[in-house]
């Protein structure tokens, strides 16, 4: 019998039919159709971070308000957000926001269920809400709604706030909805219908449902009125919010929970921090003259 030949790196050597080792029986067969492995191939590391865009505005209250304006009882407390007496809101400009074709909204609340019947969190008037029921039913669910220029729509938690911190995310990319509580998936909804407008020849034609462009203010504690009289308050917050962010991004699951959990530490220190630094918002001449045109 012929002699079976082995290569080695170096040189030949012969080997007789029973040196050699035999493939064990229970050995896993290469498949004949297995992709090759390129030898420049990068390993996906196991450890890979998570990128959260720049938020297009943000709110952490940390003895800063980017400009924003203290309306009525605000108080502001050194690393631990705003509190609100259901008699006061934070207003700040809106430009940033007013083309959004993509949105998510980023925020801690702390809510004492005593007040009106519905708190806004975060609101922009003919565009967006995010707001919690207090006494309408269900109670103590959150929910998100956008305005498509005919009608809102809405979505809610499926699971009820306590009175203790919580971190509510919503996003929506022009047909999906979705809500979250505490870094986690609650609700989704898909937006599948269409609406008829009047196009430039003066026919009508299909479109999906989207957010309109709105230069109002966005406002944190509150949502404002305008149909009627001029910045109509409703839906005052009673409580506490902390980290409002606002994205023109349609973040995923995985970043809402890199969010909510790079927030958590500035959160479970945020009630054992110092004195109030601001007090209500007489203080600031601006404020002064928006609490009295609201008082007359």
């Amino acid at each position: 019998m012929s002699e079976p030949i082995v290569y080695d790196n170096s040189a030949v050597v012969l080997f007789t039919d029973n040196e050699l080792d035999t493939i064990p029986t229970n050995a896993t067969a290469i498949p004949t159709n297995a992709t090759a492995i390129p030898t420049n191939a990068t390993a996906i590391p196991t450890n890979a971070t998570i990128i959260i865009p720049n938020a297009t505005e943000s709110w952490t209250f940390d003895n800063s308000v980017n400009g924003s304006k203290f309306v009525g009882k605000v108080t502001m407390q050194n690393g631990s957000g705003i509190n609100l007496e259901g008699e006061g809101y934070v207003s700040s400009s809106g430009e940033s926001t007013s083309g959004l074709s993509n949105l998510t909204i980023t925020a801690w609340v702390k809510p004492s269920f005593d007040g009106s019947a519905e708190f806004t969190v975060v609101s922009k008037e003919n565009s967006f809400e995010l707001t919690i029921n207090n006494i309408l039913e269900p109670k103590r669910i959150a929910k998100f709604s956008i305005f498509d220029g005919i009608k809102w729509h809405t979505i809610e938690t499926t699971s009820t706030l306590g009175s203790d911190w919580s971190h509510l995310a919503a996003t929506f990319n022009g047909t999906a909805m979705v809500i979250y509580t505490n870094g986690t998936i609650s609700n989704s909804n898909t937006i599948i219908e269409t609406v008829s407008i009047v196009n430039a020849e003066g026919s009508l034609e299909p479109k999906k449902p989207g957010l309109v462009e709105s230069h109002s203010d966005v406002v944190i504690g509150a949502s404002l009125d305008n149909t009627r009289t001029v910045d109509d308050v409703k839906n005052q917050f009673t409580g506490k919010i902390h980290d409002v962010t606002i994205y023109d991004e349609y973040l995923n699951a995985e970043q809402i929970k890199e969010i909510y959990l790079r927030s958590l530490p500035l959160i479970f220190t945020s009630d054992y921090s110092s004195e109030a630094v601001q007090q209500e918002t007489e203080a600031s001449p601006s404020t002064e003259n928006e609490t009295e045109e609201r008082d007359r």
